[in-house]
C-alpha cells in the first residue's frame, strides 16, 4: 500500500513515535534523527525528484521547503502541480504522524480531498510550506497549507484532508 505523496507506511513508521496520545495534546513530534532517516528514505522517490526538505514534523504542522527551478512550467513559474505535491506532502506527513500517535504502530494516513488555489507566482528561489492542523479526529485530520516565497509573499493554499486507519489486523492462514 502507498500513502498519498509517495510514502510508504514502513517509511512513516520511522519517522512516527508509535505510543497513544490524547488528540488534545499535540506534542508528537519527529527527533532530528527521524528527520535524518526521512529525509534517506525519501531518496529515489518524487519529493527527492523534486528537492523537497522536511526541516521539522509534529501531528499539527510540517515545514518542508522546495526549490523553484527544476520545478517550473513551461513559462518559468513555479507549477502550480509541484505547489500542491509540497503541500499534499507536508499534509499527509503529519496526518501519518498523528495516526500513528492514536493508533499505534503501522497506523496508516491516506489523503483524501486536497483543493488549492494559487496566489502570486514563483520565479527563482525557494518556497517554504507550512501545514497547520485545522481537526484531528480518530479516523480524518484536516491541515491548511501556506506555500510562500522566501520574502513571505503567499503562493498558494491548499486544504487538505487525509483519512486516518488504525493498523491493519494479519488474517491467519486456516
Amino acid at each position: 500500500m502507498r500513502l498519498s505523496g509517495a510514502f510508504s507506511i514502513s517509511l512513516m513508521r520511522q519517522v512516527c513515535h508509535a505510543r497513544r496520545m490524547d488528540t488534545n495534546a499535540r506534542a508528537t513530534t519527529a527527533t532530528q534523527d527521524t528527520l535524518t532517516r526521512l529525509r534517506e528514505e525519501l531518496k529515489g522517490t518524487l519529493c527527492e525528484r523534486m528537492g523537497m526538505d522536511v526541516l521539522s514534523l509534529t501531528a499539527s504542522e510540517a515545514h518542508l521547503s522546495m526549490p523553484i527551478a527544476p520545478n517550473r512550467q513551461p513559462h518559468g513559474l513555479l507549477h502550480g502541480g509541484a505547489t500542491i505535491a509540497l503541500a499534499e506532502t507536508a499534509i499527509s506527513l503529519a496526518a501519518q504522524l498523528h495516526a500513528e500517535s492514536l493508533h499505534g504502530e503501522g497506523a496508516a494516513a491516506v489523503g483524501t480531498s486536497f483543493s488549492a488555489t494559487h496566489h502570486a507566482p514563483a520565479r527563482e528561489g525557494f518556497v517554504h510550506v507550512t501545514a497547520h492542523a485545522q481537526h484531528l479526529g480518530r479516523t480524518h485530520a484536516s491541515y491548511l497549507a501556506e506555500i510562500r516565497r522566501e520574502d513571505g509573499t503567499l503562493v498558494s493554499t491548499v486544504l487538505g484532508t487525509a483519512r486516518l486507519f488504525p493498523p491493519r489486523k494479519e488474517i491467519s492462514a486456516r
